[in-house]
């Protein structure tokens, strides 16, 4: 343990073992040498509300902390000051860049020895993208499908694939008027592909860590439009929480500034048969923050 780890050990009044995730860093001073890097994120412990921190990274050892918003460090909390803790680098884990290096050296090889031996492939089905709106009041713009469509009418059907396989993989929330793309749903009964924002059991989440969705900038409806993964920390009903993600879609910088803010607690509909399935309840943060 060094002399700055005892101190900040030391600083502690109220010990008690949590977890930190990190969900970004940065450099407080890039000029430095040897350089000093941040992780901020989201420090959580028993008996303690999700509360936003930060702590120097251990960049001595070759920890694996690059998955913002899925790593998970253990910590040493305070409880009169959750803000105050220390990242146990002793207990996390290694990553081993030789074992991974040669691993994927491994895989590429099996690679090319199936594309060798391989018959060429058929041509992929077209992506499909079905669009539930029956809560929408149509102020929000179907620009989605919209989009695919002109692509495939164009010929642009790779640029299609891209944005269909990036809408895919979690329910999609456009960031507006309840308006929900899940292209997901095809070939599944019709009750199952309502709306969690209709038929979905409200709760709560605090989110706890943010990824860009990468998107050709033609699919998106505006310069500063974005679209993110949310990693959400979910309260259930009985006072057990669990992890969950879902996908939302923002119209502009402003907007995603207002909306995914780290530490921060949104409304969410949850879906009754299955947990993992959570979307943002757009229309409930709207009415709990006002726009002007």
């Amino acid at each position: 343990m060094g002399l700055k780890d005892w101190r900040s050990r030391r600083a502690i009044k109220d010990p008690v073992r949590g977890e930190f995730r990190p969900s970004g860093s940065y450099f407080p001073q890039p000029a430095r040498v040897p350089i000093q890097e941040m992780l901020i994120g989201v420090v959580t412990a028993p008996g303690i509300e999700p509360t936003a921190g930060e702590a120097p990274n251990d960049l001595r050892h070759p920890h694996d902390v690059s998955a913002f918003g899925e790593s998970v460090l253990p910590a040493l909390v305070d409880r009169a000051d959750p803000a105050r803790f220390i990242v146990l680098w002793q207990e996390a884990a290694l990553r081993d860049d030789q074992a991974k290096a040669r691993s994927q050296a491994q895989q590429a090889a099996e690679r090319v020895k199936d594309e060798d031996s391989a018959a060429p492939p058929a041509p992929a089905p077209a992506p499909q993208v079905h669009v539930d709106d029956g809560t929408s009041d149509g102020s929000a713009p179907d620009w989605a499908k919209q989009m695919v469509d002109e692509m495939r009418a164009n010929g642009m059907s790779g640029m299609g694939e891209v944005l269909a396989r990036a809408l895919s993989g979690y329910p999609f929330t456009i960031d507006g008027p309840a308006q929900v793309i899940d292209p997901t749903a095809a070939g599944r009964p019709a009750e199952e592909t309502t709306s969690l924002t209709a038929a979905g059991r409200p709760a709560t989440a605090v989110l706890t860590g943010i990824a860009d969705v990468p998107v050709p900038q033609a699919a998106l409806p505006g310069p500063t439009a974005s679209l993110c993964d949310l990693t959400l920390q979910v309260r259930r009903s009985d006072g057990r929480s669990y992890t969950a993600r879902t996908r939302l879609g923002f119209p502009d910088a402003e907007r995603r500034a207002a909306v995914a803010v780290i530490g921060c607690e949104l409304p969410v509909r949850v879906d009754t048969r299955d947990d993992s399935q959570v979307e943002v309840d757009v229309a409930a943060f709207d009415a709990q923050h006002p726009r002007d």
